[in-house]
């Protein structure tokens, strides 16, 4: 699965997939605005019991980064998750 969103900011609402305990799923990022050497900041957004999961991304290439969302939880869940996510521009040298 692959989100285009060309801005350096944003949220993104995922589907309600049932992920087990333990489970990281992920996804494409695209967007003009990044660029390699950029840092993606991934934040899970308040619409859900942040304590079950942790959020990560980064710029894999100019265009395109690869965002990840686990569940930490004991339980499985299956909760439309919201992603935050910020760019800080960066530098490749």
């Amino acid at each position: 699965t692959a989100v285009v969103l060309n801005k350096p900011t944003g949220t993104i609402t995922l589907t309600a997939d049932s992920m087990a305990p333990g489970y990281t799923s992920s996804f494409n990022l695209h967007s003009s605005a990044f660029e390699v050497g950029d840092v993606l900041i991934v934040n899970v957004a308040s619409n859900v019991d942040v304590a079950n999961y942790n959020a990560w991304g980064t710029v894999a290439t100019a265009g395109r980064a690869d965002v990840y969302l686990k569940n930490i939880s004991s339980g499985t869940r299956a909760e439309a998750v919201q992603l935050r996510f910020a760019l800080i521009k960066g530098s490749s040298t």
